[in-house]
């Protein structure tokens, strides 16, 4: 006989992606890249959502940010001076409605510069 101690684990998977590289010579928040994502229960119902983006700047001397808004809600933010891609992740724990719930990927930049993102992709995370 096998007994199961309670033990539960996470099932991770990849939910939406955009690869088309999105640039912003904007110094505030602009939207780059809208996701619609599902929850329900007669397909997925998440608990943790990560995230994996890239970004860049033209210029080392101009900072260039990356938001994750979701429902209109700044969740993560990541910052870089690189002028070469760099990969930042980040998760989130969800407790949505049933529905569709808006992903949105925002850029700014310093003035002057042009801030850049190529990959944005969306993971769900359940608890089995």
């Amino acid at each position: 006989m096998v007994r199961k101690l309670g033990y539960t684990h996470w099932e991770t998977f990849i939910y939406h992606g955009d690869e088309i590289e999105a640039s912003s010579v904007s110094a505030t928040y602009e939207t780059k890249k809208n996701l619609s994502c599902l929850s329900s229960p007669q397909a997925t119902v998440p608990e943790k959502v990560k995230f994996a983006v890239t970004i860049k700047t033209s210029d080392a001397g101009k900072k260039a940010s990356l938001g994750i808004y979701v429902d209109g809600e700044l969740e993560l933010e990541w910052e870089t001076n690189s002028t070469d891609y760099v990969l930042k992740t980040g998760a989130i724990d969800v407790s949505w409605t049933e529905g569709l719930h808006t992903m949105e990927a925002k850029l700014k930049v310093e003035a002057g510069g042009t801030a850049y993102n190529q990959l944005f992709e969306i993971y769900y995370s359940l608890r089995r």
